[in-house]
């Protein structure tokens, strides 16, 4: 028998994501059931089954692509030479991003979901919070360049400044699903706590 390609693998695979996607925008992701993926990507049991195990594991995929769009735009913001973005720039292209996956993906509305299924599975709590923290890295790292510019004191609380930092994306993607609110407003307001001026947070002379 001729050997299956990577591509057509990949392809398959991003099928069933796609299906398993609009399943769970459309009934939510705790209604959806195993059938319905099959149903929507028109794949047998065995053929899905294959590529993932169950719905926790398809929506750890959802979320890691996501997770992987997102940190793409942030890492050279974050790591640019000589100098790191402010902290507004680093969110606002996370938020505008988000925006973004929301209109092609519906991103934010199945985070929702996901979350607050974690609070019944265990399993899938230990994926959302492994999936936050895989983001939390590269804020530290920032918060670290900016301490190191002298833009924030030296002693300033690294680990709790990156999650605070990381907290205003939930914070924008729950009010999105939950109000409709667009990431321009949303921008408007975070300009003013975040200045994009010369140094966000710099430590006063």
């Amino acid at each position: 028998m001729p050997k299956v390609s990577e591509q057509h693998r990949a392809a398959r695979r991003q099928q069933i994501l796609d299906a398993a996607r609009v399943c769970f925008l459309r009934n939510g992701f705790h209604a959806t059931t195993m059938q319905d993926v099959f149903a929507a990507s028109g794949m047998s049991a065995g053929a899905v089954y294959r590529y993932f195990p169950g719905k926790e594991d398809i929506v750890r995929s959802i979320a890691g692509e996501a997770i992987t769009e997102i940190t793409a735009e942030l890492q050279p913001l974050v790591d640019a030479p000589g100098a790191p973005a402010p902290f507004y720039e680093v969110i606002a292209a996370a938020v505008t991003g988000l925006e973004r996956l929301d209109v092609e993906r519906g991103i934010p509305r199945l985070a929702v979901q996901v979350w607050a299924e974690s609070l019944r599975s265990p399993q899938l709590s230990a994926d959302v919070q492994e999936i936050i923290g895989s983001v939390v890295p590269l804020m530290i790292r920032l918060v670290e360049r900016h301490r190191d510019q002298g833009w924030l004191p030296a002693d300033v609380p690294v680990q709790a400044t990156a999650r605070a930092l990381l907290g205003l994306v939930p914070g924008f993607i729950v009010q999105r699903v939950l109000t409709g609110l667009d990431a321009a407003t949303y921008l408007e307001g975070l300009r003013v706590l975040l200045p994009s001026g010369d140094r966000v947070g710099a430590v006063a002379q």
